[in-house]
Parts: structure tokens; sequence; C-alpha cells
């Protein structure tokens, strides 16, 4: 089993890892429906709007954060771009996956169905930062909790119904 502090110290390459494997379980689980059809993925180049991700599939645009956790939940808050709230189809993905072989076991969604509106993420607490040893306000960052998502341990199907607003 991976250790914590290994995961800890390559937390961006574990984030990438698990973000290529989003994509596709997302795309293998649209190609092989009954009747196949194409998503369009798109990945953000600098993440300033916190947008790592946007997924279109028919005429539902996504546009997502994703962030990733190693056991099914936590009671740590992750810090989310405010600016996510105000943007169409604007989203949180927490990716859970098993630490022995890095598959995901469930999702947790922050966010409406389909292309609703996010809740509005300046109602939560401003997210911190450490700098030079002392908790500072990361401007423009609210912390968010896994508990404060609308859809929590789905599936991958739950979730694309989800995020797609599919029957």
């Amino acid at each position: 089993m991976i250790s914590s502090d290994f995961l800890a110290e390559n937390s961006s390459y574990i984030e990438n890892l698990m973000r290529h494997r989003f994509i596709y379980d997302v795309s293998r689980f649209l190609l092989l429906r009954r009747e196949p059809e194409l998503v369009t993925v798109l990945r953000s180049e600098v993440d300033d709007a916190g947008v790592d991700l946007v997924m279109t599939f028919r005429t539902v645009t996504r546009q997502i954060q994703m962030k990733t956790l190693a056991k099914a939940t936590t009671n740590n808050s992750y810090s989310v771009a405010e600016s996510l709230s105000g943007i169409v189809g604007g989203c949180v993905v927490w990716i859970c996956y098993d630490r022995e072989t890095l598959k995901p076991t469930h999702y947790h969604l922050m966010g409406g169905r389909g292309i609703a509106p996010m809740r509005d993420l300046t109602l939560f607490p401003q997210a911190t930062k450490k700098k030079k040893g002392v908790k500072v306000p990361r401007e423009g960052y609210r912390s968010i909790r896994i508990r404060d998502a609308e859809s929590k341990k789905q599936s991958l199907e739950q979730l694309v119904s989800i995020l797609f607003n599919l029957p």
C-alpha cells in the first residue's frame, strides 16, 4: 500500500493521474451505452477560475474542479475557487480511491444536476493558507468540506447521470 506520506509528497502527480482516470472512466461509460456517444473534454491551461476540466456531453457543459481523496471521506476542508459558483455548469468532483490499487471507489459532487447553478460559495468560510507558518486568508477561495456536497458516495453511473442530466 502506498503510504500517506508518499501520497502527500506527490499529491500533484496523484491528482493528475486521477484526472486522467476520471476522463477515461466517463468516456468509456458513455461509449459503452446502448447508443455509444462521445464526450468533449477540455483541460484548463491556467486554473484561475478553479476549473481543472471542462466536459461537454450533448448540450450540457460541466466546468469541474477536481479533488482527490485516498479514503471514503474526511473532515478536512478543501480550498475551492469561489468564482466556480458563478460559472454555468460549475461543480466540484471528489474522486475517492483505494490506496492499494489506485482505483476509484466512489465520487462526491458539489453542484447541481446538468447546468443547474451551483450554490453560492461565498456563503462558506474563507479559505486560509500558511504563509511563513502563519494562517492567512486565501482571497477568492472558500473552505469546503465533503459533507457540504449535494451528492455523496456516488458510483460512476450515478455521477455521470447527475453531471449530464441523464435519466
